[in-house]
């Protein structure tokens, strides 16, 4: 891999912007920095600012073949930006990321150990010595250990302002039947980049990234569907998630930090250090839970609301989709997936698309879409759907849903009721289901049958599916292992 690096010269230092990400058009009087929000309800706290601007490059300058050197507790502080080659492998620029943070930090140390002296610091010193602008030994020393790689996001930003024109009017329009600011609908463009198939290492999934917990609260999240995947009733979720967190905290950066961190979290962050604005969780809370992901969260919110405003400034032309135009239909008795696909006028790409929620248990077969469900299908559809739905014969409508069984190998230390209880199904199921004498009789290393009728997504991941195939599609996220994405 051949690699160009530079040392970044135009950096934000002690919250001044030192070089902006492009130069406004002359004379055009607009300050690409600027939000867009109303700042009685968004407002851009002073210790806040600097991260703003880095995260207004990450998202409007910074390449996705960049990656910036930096620190977790001042992100404004550069220390280099490394540039990649294309056609280069993914493990050379983990590799070489490592490399440059390692010598950056080394470089730290030689600094702190030559009190700041600057006729006593090696050549890579005197670099990021310069880099980070100079100053006394101890800014230097506060540095130290803090050091992270940040990947530039412009092109996938860029993308998801794009792909946002499909989804947004709806967004909008049910964030506003709620009282809410609309400029809340770009937080998934912090989540996920709107991509709907966004899946992330600790389990958050959609474009609003939600865990399985808060997702059982505020939508359905079981073997059948999981809504996080659905980008309307993911939304109207996230609109509810967002209210109450208001409600309970009082002010908008208090109420999206939540969104990351959690409400508890930052009602204790708050009762710790008496504060009542997140500039005093910013300034004076010292937890490592509170780490770099929340302690920046509303400010990368800031800087997305920074690049969508004045987008054609960060990324030229940007024509977003056209929005995509729906009825809605509800079922009233359990249907197979292929039955409903069939009559509703849509093909089957499209039938997915306009009903990502569904489970691959659901979509191949093995289950059935239940009575109740809300149903997309085409602008125009919903009559001819409910003609035909009508004339459904009994080969394709029903009144129970399917059986259905995923495996688990007992191991070590298990007992039966720890694993009905964490499959949240009884113990006398279990036993019944597979033949057992009674409910101590199970052995390490074998297979049980797990009923999966009322059981939680976490059985029967409902991961996005290829129509009219088995196959299932999983992004890889940093740190995963085959085992562990098979388990």
């Amino acid at each position: 891999m051949r690699l160009l690096a530079q040392l970044a010269l135009a950096l934000w230092l002690g919250g001044t912007a030192v070089g902006a990400a492009a130069a406004a058009p002359a004379g055009s009087g607009v300050d690409v920095r600027a939000t867009g929000l109303d700042p009685a309800l968004f407002p851009e706290p002073a210790v806040l600012q600097p991260a703003v601007r880095f995260w207004t490059r990450v998202f409007g300058t910074w390449g996705d073949n960049q990656s910036v050197v930096h620190s977790s507790v001042r992100p404004y502080q550069v220390v280099q930006i490394l540039t990649f080659d294309s056609d280069g492998s993914a493990a050379g620029r983990r590799a070489t990321e490592k490399q440059a943070v390692d010598g950056a930090e080394r470089a730290l140390r030689g600094i702190v150990a030559a009190g700041g002296d600057v006729s006593r610091l090696s050549t890579d010193q005197r670099q990021v010595y310069d880099a980070l602008g100079g100053g006394p030994v101890q800014k230097f020393q506060a540095l130290e250990g803090t050091l992270r790689v940040q990947r530039g996001l412009r092109e996938r930003t860029r993308n998801a302002l794009t792909v946002a024109g499909r989804y947004l009017p709806s967004m909008e329009r049910i964030f506003a039947n709620y009282g809410l600011p609309r400029a809340l609908t770009r937080l998934p463009i912090v989540e996920s980049s709107f991509d709907l198939l966004a899946y992330s290492k600790v389990g958050a999934a959609g474009i609003w990234q939600f865990m399985p917990a808060a997702a059982r609260i505020y939508m359905t999240l079981d073997a059948v569907q999981d809504d996080r995947r659905d980008p309307w009733t993911s939304t109207d979720a996230a609109a509810r998630f967002l209210r109450d967190n208001h409600e309970a905290l009082g002010t908008w950066p208090l109420a999206i930090t939540a969104y990351n961190y959690g409400r508890g979290g930052v009602q204790r962050a708050l009762a710790a250090t008496g504060g009542a604005t997140l500039a005093d969780l910013v300034e004076r809370y010292d937890n490592p839970r509170f780490g770099f992901a929340s302690s920046n969260f509303y400010a990368e919110f800031l800087a997305a609301n920074v690049v969508a405003t004045h987008a054609a400034h960060y990324y030229g032309p940007v024509a977003p989709v056209a929005p995509v135009r729906f009825d809605t239909v509800t079922t009233s008795n359990y249907v197979p997936y292929r039955a409903l696909e069939e009559i509703s006028g849509a093909d089957a790409t499209q039938f997915a698309m306009l009903n990502p929620a569904f489970s691959a248990a659901v979509v191949d077969g093995h289950m059935r879409v239940p009575p109740g469900a809300t149903i997309r299908v085409p602008a125009g559809e919903a009559t001819r759907f409910k003609r035909l739905y009508a004339d459904l014969g009994p080969a394709q409508r029903f009144d129970r849903q399917r059986s259905w069984y995923v495996s688990y190998r007992v191991r070590r230390g298990d007992a039966l009721t720890a694993i009905a209880q964490r499959h949240r199904v009884s113990v006398e199921r279990l036993v019944a289901v597979n033949q057992l004498h009674s409910a101590r009789h199970i052995r390490v290393g074998q297979v049980l049958r797990i009923p999966t009728e009322a059981n939680a997504a976490r059985l029967m991941p409902a991961a996005a599916h290829t129509p009219r195939s088995n196959v299932v599609r999983h992004r890889v996220q940093h740190g995963q292992t085959l085992s562990g994405i098979a388990e």
